[in-house]
């Protein structure tokens, strides 16, 4: 049962402190590609070499696939494989297919008849022309290069598939992660659309650029902009940073006159987007006309670094924050879930206000309690998985084997949406282990397996009107396919998941980035539940027995003992 330990007779404390503990390793098995943690501070520059007098088709072929490891001078290496006309035409940023050298098979045997060699890879991810990383559904791929003979005599390319073949081992060192920012419908959170460019030729006219193209298609209908439609950077503009760290930021399509509260949310969309290059500000200018604002400050986030635990006596449960051994109470809160009808809870989420939370039972319903001791039952179908509530106070339910069923309740007990599971194209959706929805509203995490058997880690953008109603899920993508059945998914921050699977016997943990490669490790046996961290171990685990585990090096390490239920913090409080 998902997070749900044995009560011991009491809560000990054990020497590792929650909050003090070290960060997780950053070696170990990785799958796909490499992880976020180890793209590499400093640049590593490659120069591979260009055709060589004599080639045959099949080592120009080679030589040029190889040479996508450099992207100096817009690959102007590899552009030395192909023919003039070709070249000009060829796009290496259009598609970057991520794969393993070991796995690549080249083939000559259509070269006589067809003029044709072939490359057959096993492709872990892909990124798109707009700096989007997806991971691989079906990594087998044929591509096919056509060569031609020149009047000297030597082969170059004349016809391939447009984009560049990068090995996962070279990809983090040419390639790097920017954040994006957008918002959420309202307004109110800032939501991370993590992309990968070259990371030589981005700089923040790129990253600007792409901002104001507007967020990426994993995130349509839940994400949305403070710049109004139609504003571009100024022609021919190169932002610059001064040496106090300010940007400045020529633009067009904008009216001068601008409302002052839209400028101070474009100016804090816009600084949060190129902090990853340097910037400390934004200086936002239409011709020589300078927007003023005061800077917005968006809602945070992220939730309080101590577990939020159910744990104590037996028969006197406490609830609350584990602080130094203790469990510290939340006013109110608190003794209304030791205090509610739900038997034997094995999950609980807490509202960012602390003034209510969702209780999962063994009876398996799902009830809202709130501090003034009220509960009212929320959902009692059959089956259903562990519930998620959102920062807007709805409750997602599913019984896990209807996925067509996927409901969000508002507070009152109105149900507002029921939809099915958001799906992908490749796969057809037979259960579902676990949901979760970030913190700030805007996705949904699943852990699910396919009518085959396979078992993924998907995401999918929740839609809402503009006073944060659920209206609509839309289509997954697929993060991760996972070496056994799901256990439990939660979000470590706005940009990434940690997902428990089971593997036979084995249990394996993945911090996964939403949008970016993921790390897998393996888990102390008989894991239930996950949940976030704090900034030096971003994770914590409870396995069936009650104990509370974070890393601490290589290693976890037990944390706490006699944890009945580790809960879900929904996020910080906020002021209106």
């Amino acid at each position: 049962m998902r997070r749900r330990g044995r009560i011991a007779a009491a809560l000990l404390a054990l020497a590792v402190a929650l909050a003090g503990c070290a960060g997780l390793p950053t070696s170990g098995p990785v799958n796909p590609g490499l992880s976020a943690d180890e793209v590499p501070e400093h640049d590593f520059l490659y120069y591979p070499e260009g055709p060589a007098p004599g080639s045959t088709p099949e080592q120009i072929v080679q030589g040029f696939v190889e040479a996508a490891t450099s992207p100096a001078g817009d690959w102007a290496t590899a552009r030395e494989f192909l023919t003039s006309d070709f070249a000009a035409q060829w796009q290496p940023g259009s598609h970057v297919a991520i794969d393993a050298t070991s796995a690549r098979e080249y083939d000559a045997s259509a070269l006589e008849t067809e003029g044709v060699v072939s490359l057959r890879i096993g492709q872990i991810a892909a990124v798109d022309a707009r700096g989007v990383y997806g991971t691989a559904t079906q990594p087998e791929q044929e591509l096919r290069y056509q060569v031609a003979q020149g009047d000297d005599g030597e082969w170059r390319i004349a016809q391939a598939p447009q984009g560049i073949v990068l090995d996962r081992d070279y990809f983090a060192n040419v390639y790097s992660d920017f954040t994006l920012t957008f918002y959420d419908p309202a307004h109110r959170y800032l939501v991370p659309d993590v992309r990968w460019f070259p990371e030589a030729s981005t700089g923040p006219t790129r990253l600007v650029a792409e901002l104001l193209r507007g967020p990426s298609a994993a995130l349509q209908g839940a994400a949305s902009t403070a710049f109004p439609s139609g504003a571009q950077l100024a022609s021919g503009a190169v932002i610059a940073i001064d040496d106090s760290g300010v940007a400045d930021i020529p633009l067009r399509g904008i009216a001068s006159d601008v409302d002052a509260f839209v400028v101070s949310r474009m100016r804090a969309q816009i600084t949060a987007t190129l902090a990853s290059v340097g910037a400390q500000g934004v200086r936002l200018r239409v011709g020589a006309a300078e927007l003023s604002a005061e800077e917005y400050d968006p809602w945070p986030t992220r939730p309080d670094p101590r577990a939020l635990v159910l744990g104590g006596e037996e028969d006197e449960p406490a609830f609350g924050f584990l602080t130094d051994g203790e469990i510290l109470a939340i006013d109110g809160l608190s003794e209304a879930v030791t205090s509610s009808a739900v038997p034997e809870p094995e999950a609980i989420s807490v509202a960012p206000d602390r003034e209510s939370a969702i209780v999962w039972g063994a009876s398996g319903a799902v009830v809202r309690v709130g501090s003034d001791g009220t509960a009212l039952l929320l959902d009692d179908r059959d089956d259903l998985i562990e519930p998620t509530l959102d920062p807007d106070g709805y409750t997602w339910t599913l019984p896990g084997n209807q996925p067509d069923q996927l409901t969000a309740t508002g507070p009152d007990g109105t149900v507002v949406l029921t939809t099915q599971m958001p799906r992908t194209e490749e796969m057809s959706i037979a259960t579902v282990e676990s949901i979760a929805v970030s913190r700030d509203g805007t996705r949904l995490a699943a852990l699910v397996t396919a009518a085959g058997g396979t078992s993924w880690a998907i995401v999918a953008p929740v839609s809402r009107d503009g006073d944060g109603v659920p209206t609509g899920v839309g289509a997954a993508s697929v993060l991760a396919a996972l070496d056994g059945p799901g256990v439990d998914v939660e979000w470590l921050d706005d940009a990434s998941i940690g997902v428990v699977s089971r593997d036979g016997m084995e249990i394996e943990v993945l911090e996964q980035r939403i949008g970016g490669p993921g790390t897998r490790m393996s888990a102390p046996a008989d894991v239930v539940g996950i949940a976030a961290g704090t900034q030096d171990s971003s994770i914590r685990l409870i396995d069936s027995v009650g104990g509370l585990h974070v890393r601490r090096g290589s290693a976890w390490v037990k944390a706490a003992e006699g944890i009945a239920v580790l809960a879900t913090d929904v996020g910080a409080p906020r002021s209106e």
